[in-house]
């Protein structure tokens, strides 16, 4: 029997996940990317948090939604396989 998985960058069976891996670093770029924009647009400071904060929404809503709907087919999967050995 495989080792459980518990870190985030695991699935349930204990495997590496790389779409974790992957949205992980999505998400990680898109903080940096807003991060530049609210830096470089101090002179008008408004714009440049609507600019980030659409940026980082368009770019970091997607790869959430499909690690969270990942997740819970996952705990599907494993829950299902426990009802069978049981």
């Amino acid at each position: 029997m495989p080792n459980k998985g518990n870190g985030f960058f695991q699935s349930i069976n204990g495997d590496q996940s790389s779409t974790r891996l992957f949205g992980f670093i999505v998400i990680v770029f898109s903080l940096v990317e807003s991060a530049a924009i609210l830096l470089l647009g101090q002179d008008n400071i408004v714009s440049a948090a609507t600019a980030a904060g659409i940026l980082f929404t368009a770019q970091a809503s997607p790869v959430m939604v499909f690690l969270f709907a990942n997740k819970q087919t996952e705990i599907k999967q494993e829950q299902m396989e426990i009802n069978k050995q049981q």
